[in-house]
Order: structure tokens, then C-alpha cells, then sequence
């Protein structure tokens, strides 16, 4: 995909590239891995899971950490409810809702990627000046 935003992505289209790098796809949810640089500057790797609303591209895809990630998830997440899966986190809280689609970050999935490593970053740092 190119950050040509005047064709908006589909949930199929953006399910390819996500597979490209590495995501399975179920048809309902993709998930993989994700790089970041740890605090201590180590590489490491966590899995997520996408799932794409009725709203994509209109909204953003909803991302959560699969399994049990070694991170202290803070207040930078949507809590589950008492029905969610459990091997899930709350929903990633990636962007602030007020971007015009045709500029959203989330249309090209490798700066949704990138995103989603630097949510990794800031919670393991603790996000600092962030309160």
C-alpha cells in the first residue's frame, strides 16, 4: 500500500499487507509479532491481534497484546470487559480520534506497525511525562 490516500484500504487489501509481514489471518482476526527496543535498548518481539470494525477504514483497526507480554500495561489501554478473552489485553490506545481519513496514520499498515512498537516502547519506558 502507498501513502496514496485517495484510495482507502479495505479490510482484505490491508489483511494482505499484514500477512506480507509476517500476521496470520483467520478471516476474523490477524495476529503477530511486533519489533520494539526495549528501555534497556534490547530487541524483542510481542504478539498482537487486529481486528478490523464495521467503521475501518474509518476508524482505526483495534490492536491487543496476545498472551502474557512480560509488559506492566498501564492506564494507555481500553480495560476489558468481564465477557473478553482473556489471553487479551484491553484495546491499545494508538491515536487520538480527531484525523480526517483521508490523513489517518492508521491507512498504511507499516506506520500502524510502527505505531504499535512505539506503544510497546512508551509503556515499557513507563511513559514518561505522560500523566
Amino acid at each position: 500500500m502507498t501513502a496514496d490516500h485517495r484510495f482507502l484500504p479495505t479490510r482484505e487489501t490491508y489483511a494482505e499487507e499484514l500477512v506480507a509481514a509476517g500476521f496470520s489471518d483467520n478471516g476474523v482476526r490477524l495476529r503477530g509479532d511486533v519489533a520494539w527496543t526495549d528501555a534497556g535498548g534490547d530487541v524483542r518481539s510481542t504478539r498482537v491481534q487486529v481486528t478490523f470494525g464495521d467503521g475501518f477504514p474509518f476508524v482505526p483497526p483495534t490492536v491487543n497484546l496476545v498472551g502474557d507480554t512480560g509488559l506492566e500495561v498501564t492506564f494507555h489501554v481500553d480495560r476489558p470487559d468481564s465477557t473478553a478473552d482473556a489471553t487479551l489485553s484491553g484495546n491499545l490506545c494508538l491515536w487520538e480520534s480527531n484525523h480526517p481519513v483521508d490523513k489517518a496514520p492508521w491507512l498504511n499498515p507499516k506506520e500502524f506497525l510502527d505505531r504499535v512498537a512505539e506503544w510497546l516502547e512508551f509503556t515499557d519506558a513507563g511513559w514518561p511525562g505522560d500523566t
